[in-house]
This record gives C-alpha cells, structure tokens and sequence, in this order.
C-alpha cells in the first residue's frame, strides 16, 4: 500500500510500543535473511575456498569496508532526520549526492587495489581486487525513495530490496565459487547483490520519480549532516578494519583468513543488529528529539539500553562459551581461534553494542560531529594492534586492541552527548556495564575448566537464561522505574 504524500513529509513519534515493535519486526526479517545469506556465503566459501584463497576473501572485504566508511556521507539518515527530509528537492539532491558517492568509493578502490594486494601479499591478484569498484558504482544509483516512505512507517520496500539482493548474491557466490574455485566468487556475490537491491530499489518506490537535483539549500544542510561522518568512517575504518591489513601484513593470509572468519561471526550480526536499530528507531527517536525531549524521547532511550544490553550479554555468553568449537566444527579444522581470543571478543561484542546504542543517540539528535570526534578517539585501537603485535604477534592482540578502541570510543562518545542529553546518555553505558557480568562469569568458567563441548553448551544456555530472565523483569518493573530525562 502506498503511503501518502501527508504521511511521508512528516515523520511523527509513535508513543505505542505496538508500533515500535511491528516496525523492527519487518526491518528484523528482511536483516534475518541478510545475516542468514551472509553467514551461508561465508561458510561456503570457507569451506570450498580453504585457509589461504579466504584470506583472500577476507582482504576483499576489508578493502570495500574501508572505502564504504571512509565515503559515508548518512544521505539515507539525513532524509530521516531533516524536517524537510520528505520534500522532492530534498530527495532530489540526495540522489545527486549518492551517485557523486558512488564514484569516488569506485575511485578509491581503483587507487587502493594494489596496495591492498601488495600489502597482504597478493600482488598478482591486484586486478581482481580492482574489479570490486563496480559495486559502489551500481549502489549509487539506489532509488532513495524506499528510505524517503519510512518516515511514515513504512519499512518493508527497503527491507525487500536488501533482503531479496542478499539471496541473488548468495546464489551467485555459490555459483561462482563451484566455477573458480577462487577467491573472486566473492566478487561475483557482491555485484549481484548490488544491482538486485538497487533494481528492487527503483521498482518498490511506488512509482516516485528518480531525478537528481542541485538545490543550494538541501545540498547545504545534507553536507553539514554528513561531513562528519566522513571523518567518522576514516576513524572506525582506522580503529575496526585496518587491524585486517596489520594481521595479514604481519601473518600472512591464512591467520587473516582465520581471524576475518571469526570476526564476521560475530561483527556481522553485530552489524545488521546496528542497522535494525538505526532503520527502526532512528525516525522516532529523531521524531521525539524535535517534539518531546523530556517525555518520550528518553523512554525510547531507556528501552535501547535494557533490551540492548540484554542481547549484547546474551550474546557474548554464547561467543565466549561455543565460539572457538564452532569455528572448527562450522569452517573445518584448518581454522582455529582460542578460547582467550572469543573471551576478549566477548567483551568487544558489548562494548560495540554500546557503541551503536549510543551512537544512534547522537545520529537521532543531529549530533554527527560528536560522532566523529568520537570515533577519531576510537582509532587508537590500530596503533594499540601494532604495539601489541611487538609484544604477542597473535590475532588475541588484535581483539585486544580493538576492545581498547571501543571502549575508548564510548566513553568519549558519552562525554560529547552529555551537555545535550546527559541522563540517556550514562544510563545506557550503565545498562551495557551491568551486563558484562553474565559473560564474564561465563568466559571465567569457560577458560579455568576448559569443559567439553556438552558443558560449554550447558554453560552457555545457563547464560542465556539468566539475561532472558533478566530482561522479563526489567519489562516488568518498567513501568515503576523512573525515566531519564534530558
């Protein structure tokens, strides 16, 4: 059903947590089928490919997150957040903006294909890494009229689009991969998936226009929303990618191929959870910023903090516990990862989780430069990488490293928000720091008794109970705790 025009030009907080709940529903499964597409390419490819040619994958996929942060301007955030987001002229220049982005990501990775392939030891695979430019280059005609309809509500075209060029991807990772046998089946999977979603993007807006405009005005205020966020990517590019190209510059592609293995395990959930939060809640946080700050607006806060909280302790139980034997039971025994490194992961999955809490805080209310600022001070976790790989050459000293960045990152993150919205604000890092004691206990138990696989999953589902049960009480004693107010 197409939205009209009055709903899409304002987007109205919605005080009914019905209605928050049915919004992430939607956006939930269209991330569901992501993640499911994601982790079954990952785990054909690891298993058709081996150690060495994943190394590869996993280089290919650094480069092209790289660029993504370095080059992201949020003109999809910008069109939730702006009170004229809605208008034809805005949408017009966001269109504009989005194909300059497209080519300067496919200018990047033209320039970087060889220093990436060098750096990692591939030289000779410099040209297939050069191929990858197609993929911005195809997202940047993406039809942002299926970002423009969830200002009222609408979220399942966008959700489809993705969803749908997950799966088309998928099928041609496979493909591809039983052909080559190589390390560009990734290659394949990617530019399917991008020009499936930005055709599903095109057909699913209701037949809105696409046109690119020039408006002085809108071009303005989308650049003076967006340009920190470049500075942001650099940082979170510095802080939680470059650790890749330290790892496979200093151990080679197989420890590469071994540590991006266990990463996307855990950051690709991590991520899309991050994505399910800013598509669902961003419009109505940014909606309560403008109309109750004091009211609903920190409610929606508090109700991040709990439940997200909750997950991320959920989550890190069942990392530190099962992480290391599924990697070899799911990817095969020529990949190992310690039971210390997932412990260390574990407190990186909170830690990042707080992160994305806080950082839609600041998105929701415009606050794109703390953002950055932020994440600048997060970027200390590459130089504490390579310091630590003077001291133990290990993938563990990346993940410490990268705990010290996100850490560093929330704190600072939480610093900057205070003169605009203290109390949300530390009392989502107070929920995250209560939560560190379920998998801390849990990691602690894991590491000291080194048990089999029957009491690692033992140990793990007593985890996930205790923040299941947590959570229900919380959701109980809700309405009597008192809110936060800005």
């Amino acid at each position: 059903m197409r939205p009209s025009a009055s709903a899409v030009n304002a987007a109205e907080p919605h005080p009914a947590w019905r209605g928050l709940l049915s919004s992430g529903a939607v956006v939930g499964l269209g991330l569901a089928v992501e993640v499911v597409s994601q982790f079954a390419r990952t785990l054909i490819l690891a298993r058709l490919l081996g150690a060495s040619e994943f190394g590869l994958v996993a280089s290919v996929n650094t480069l092209y997150a790289v660029v993504d942060m370095v080059s992201f301007i949020g003109i999809d955030r910008y069109i939730i957040f702006s009170p004229q987001g809605g208008d034809p002229e805005a949408l017009g220049a966001a269109h504009s903006l989005s194909l300059l982005r497209g080519v300067v990501s496919a200018a990047l990775i033209l320039a970087l294909a060889l220093p990436t392939a060098a750096l990692v030891g591939a030289r000779d695979h410099a040209s297939g890494f050069a191929v990858l430019a197609i993929v911005p280059l195809l997202r940047g005609a993406t039809h942002l009229g299926i970002i423009r309809i969830q200002r009222s509500g609408c979220f399942w075209p966008a959700a489809a689009a993705e969803a749908f060029g997950s799966l088309a991807g998928l099928i041609a990772t496979v493909a591809a991969a039983l052909l080559t046998r190589d390390f560009t089946a990734l290659l394949w999977g990617l530019g399917i998936q991008a020009a499936v979603a930005v055709l599903l993007s095109h057909v699913l807006s209701f037949g809105t226009a696409y046109r690119c405009s020039f408006s002085s005005g809108h071009f303005r205020a989308a650049l003076s929303f967006g340009l920190p966020l470049m500075g942001n990517g650099l940082a979170l590019a510095a802080a939680f990618q470059l650790d890749r190209m330290v790892i496979g510059a200093w151990l080679g592609v197989v420890e590469l191929g071994i540590y991006g293995l266990s990463m996307a395990i855990i950051v690709q959930p991590i991520s899309l959870l991050m994505r399910l939060a800013n598509t669902a809640w961003q419009p109505r946080l940014s909606a309560a910023w403008h109309q109750d700050k004091s009211g609903l607006f920190p409610s929606l806060v508090a109700h991040i903090g709990r439940f997200g909280a909750a997950l991320g302790a959920a989550g890190a139980a069942i990392a530190v516990c099962i992480g290391s034997p599924f990697v070899q039971l799911a990817f095969g025994d020529g990949y190992f990862a310690s039971d210390t490194f997932f412990f260390i992961m574990a407190s990186v999955i909170l830690a990042r989780l707080c992160r994305g809490a806080l950082n839609l805080l600041g998105l929701a209310i415009g606050r794109t430069s703390d953002l950055m600022l932020s994440n600048l001070a997060g970027a200390i976790a590459l130089p504490a990488t390579i310091a630590a790989f003077f001291i133990h050459p290990r993938i563990e000293s990346a993940a410490l490293g990268g705990l010290i960045g996100e850490i560093l990152s929330c704190v600072a993150l939480t610093v900057l928000l205070r003169p605009y919205c203290a109390a949300p604000a530390i009392a989502l890092i107070r929920d995250f720091a209560k939560a560190t004691i379920v998998p801390f206990l849990s990691g602690a138990t894991v590491l000291l008794t080194a048990p089999d696989l029957r009491l690692r999953v033992a140990v793990a589902v007593a985890g996930l109970l205790v923040c299941l049960g947590t959570t229900v009480l919380n959701r109980n004693t809700s309405g009597a705790t008192k809110r936060p107010t800005c």
